[in-house]
């Protein structure tokens, strides 16, 4: 029980390891050999970040289960956890994605292949950040019910999702 909320916290560090770890890559008007160079480069330091979000995305989805146990919240524990599913299937997205790129130049995969692939992997954020952003709406509407809206009115200026703290001038 306790282990699931702390999962949360314990997703950031692979997370963001993967991300400083793949670092920038070619960017979207590389060529084919371009990309193949990086990656044959780089061949380490991106199987390390496949792994790393590989492991962030169980560790995220451990955090969604965590909100099964707010029984009475209603709709928005689905929310919340439908929004770390699909967060957690992005992160495995990326992580297919960079698999493919960095095992596929090891095994001569042809070079117009390689810039396809490097084309996906430069433009998936957008929907990797709309799936990230269903997480904080659904924590924004499960802390609404177990706060009360008398409370939530002095966090409205916030972001949903970051209401951690009270407004200044109030306590817990």
């Amino acid at each position: 029980k306790r282990i699931l909320p702390v999962s949360g916290i314990v997703f950031v560090i692979p997370a963001a390891s993967g991300l400083v770890i793949s670092g920038d890559g070619p960017g979207s008007r590389s060529s084919g050999e371009d990309v193949s160079t990086y990656y044959l480069a780089h061949h380490g330091a991106q199987t390390a970040a496949v792994y790393a979000f590989a492991i962030a995305a169980g560790f995220l989805l451990l955090f969604g289960a965590g909100a099964w146990r707010f029984k009475p919240m209603g709709p928005w524990r689905l929310v919340f956890a439908l929004g770390a599913g699909t967060a957690a299937a992005g992160f495995l997205g990326a992580a297919a994605i960079h698999l493919a790129l960095t095992e596929g130049v090891r095994h001569n995969l042809d070079p117009a292949a390689t810039q396809a692939l490097n084309q996906v992997a430069t433009y998936n954020s957008l929907p990797f950040s709309i799936r990230i952003a269903v997480l904080p709406l659904g924590s924004a509407g499960l802390r609404r019910r177990r706060l009360g809206f008398q409370r939530l009115r002095g966090w409205a200026p916030r972001v949903p999702g970051s209401a951690t703290s009270p407004p200044p001038g109030r306590r817990p």
